[in-house]
């Protein structure tokens, strides 16, 4: 929808129910409308841009960690989201942020540090310190995740993934899982897997085991890794068994093991988003941001004659070229264009052409 473009860009989405809201750079929470596929409202957090958004469905609140380090909770309510608290002030961005099972505590992410707060007071209780590789090298955190029993799980820049005992504040495990940052990472349903992914695309997954001899004592280690998509995974998410990755690649993967199943869907556009010129073999080609006409060449490599681009801000709702390929048309949420297209000296010239509207 045109109105995303508005509102700015996207950095952490989060549900509740049928509810679906989400945070960016402009500094808001904004919910949708599902129906209309577009900002039903919008709630301003701070004047800095926001990166991280967390639901706890049994509060019924909604927690977005900004970037000059506040900690916003909202309350949600039936039909409306009503600002609850702040939380203090922390030192730097907050870069990921989680629940606790339970709802009184939140675990935040930023620079060099995990840390735990109490809901109830607004203060930090446990400081996790990541430490460094190198020196001058900042360790982000990039990736949380807790279970029932407290035991907080962290994906960081270093490429390491990290379990820490969170009723204690203190390290638990940590394993060079990956080669580059850790950018993404989600826990199985019954909690005892854990899968992990981000700059380097491999998707690992650790399992909880217990130590021969004791009920109480665990361990986690590595189960599986399966390389799925080509360049970063931003985003892992399971269903039963089932795990769904996506990233920049544009695919929507949907994997498990065991049984081994892989299933890919590419990023498709609403149709109709192609169309054909058949006298001269021109093919039209709508992407929301874009559309390209191309000469078909049977036996050679096509050759593209346009790219046309809306003006800044708005998308692309529909777009068709004549059969002769004489004539190109195309729609934003403001007007409709119409241009000819001519072959002049073998080289692709776009004219626009004034549409004159005529009141009925």
């Amino acid at each position: 929808n045109d109105n995303f473009g508005t509102f700015g860009t996207i950095e952490g989405l989060a549900w509740y129910n049928k509810r679906l809201f989400s945070v960016g750079l402009q500094g808001s929470v904004i919910e949708y409308d599902l129906r209309k596929h577009e900002p039903k409202s919008m709630h301003p957090i701070s004047s800095s841009p926001c990166w991280c958004v967390a639901v706890h469905h049994g509060n019924k609140r909604l927690a977005a960690g900004t970037d000059d380090g506040y900690i916003n909770i909202f309350d949600i309510y039936e039909d409306e989201l009503v600002y609850n608290k702040l939380m203090d002030k922390q030192e730097g961005r907050i870069s990921c942020i989680s629940w606790d099972s339970s709802g009184d505590y939140l675990i935040t992410g930023s620079v060099d540090t995990i840390r735990v707060w109490k809901v109830s007071t607004g203060h930090a209780i446990h400081r996790l310190l990541t430490g460094r590789d190198m020196k001058m090298k900042e360790t982000v955190v990039w990736a949380l995740a807790v279970t029932d029993d407290f035991t907080i799980i962290s994906g960081d820049s270093r490429g390491k993934l990290c379990f820490w005992d969170g009723n204690n504040g203190v390290s638990i495990a940590t394993y060079h899982s990956h080669k580059a940052g850790i950018l993404s990472l989600c826990l199985a349903e019954d909690q005892n897997i854990v899968y992990c992914a981000g700059v380097d695309p491999l998707i690992a997954s650790y399992e909880r085991v217990k130590m021969r001899g004791s009920e109480e004592l665990v361990k986690w280690v590595k189960s599986t890794q399966r390389v799925i998509h080509d360049h970063d995974v931003k985003c892992l998410v399971t269903c039963g068994n089932v795990l769904y990755s996506g990233g920049v690649d544009g695919y929507l993967a949907q994997s498990s093991y065991p049984p081994k199943i892989l299933i890919k869907y590419p990023p498709l556009l609403q149709s109709p988003c192609v169309a054909l010129a058949p006298k001269v073999k021109y093919l039209l080609l709508r992407y929301p941001n874009s559309v390209t006409v191309w000469k078909l060449n049977i036996g050679k490599n096509p050759i593209k004659l346009i790219e046309w681009r809306p003006p800044t801000g708005l998308r692309v709702k529909s777009a068709s070229i004549s059969a002769n390929g004489q004539w190109f048309v195309c729609s934003t949420a403001d007007r409709l264009r119409l241009y000819s297209l001519k072959i002049v000296d073998h080289k692709p010239k776009l004219i626009k052409v004034k549409i004159r509207s005529k009141s009925v």
